[in-house]
């Protein structure tokens, strides 16, 4: 048995290396998040609603966070298989990726005890209720 892992054949100027070169890094496996992710955010009288796509991703993968008026989503997804108990095979290789993306989106007037989450089929809906209460308006007196 050989050690050779890929066999390099010689293509010239046409060498498959160079087909995805430039384009978010050497690796667009399906476990890495290239970069983005998906939103489509929404407005109604009574509240704000966010979809953001997060395919691959799991709760544990996801954290959402609101303050200063600013949503914001940060997935991180790292991909690992623990081949300590493989007693049969020798692995050849083992390769892993890691991938950190955030978006953050201003939505002002929010409600932040009313804030809901919920993650679905590679869907995270957010809903943010607006405050039915607003601010106090108050004089300030000037010396």
């Amino acid at each position: 048995m050989t050690n050779e892992i890929s066999n390099r054949h010689n293509y010239g100027l046409l060498d498959p290396f160079w087909n995805n070169f430039g384009i978010d890094g050497f690796n667009r496996d399906s476990m890495s998040l290239h970069g983005e992710l998906k939103a489509d955010i929404s407005e109604s009288p009574k509240a704000y609603k966010a979809i953001i796509e997060t395919p691959g991703l799991t709760k544990k993968d996801v954290k959402v966070g609101y303050h200063d008026d600013t949503l914001t989503i940060t997935a991180d997804k790292t991909s690992f298989v623990d081949h300590a108990n493989e007693e049969e095979d020798t692995v050849m290789l083992s390769e892993r990726t890691h991938s950190t993306v955030q978006r953050a989106f201003r939505l002002p007037n929010v409600d932040v005890k009313q804030i809901s989450a919920k993650q679905t089929d590679g869907v995270l809906t957010i809903t943010l209720p607006k405050q039915t209460k607003h601010k106090a308006d108050f004089e300030i007196d000037v010396d």
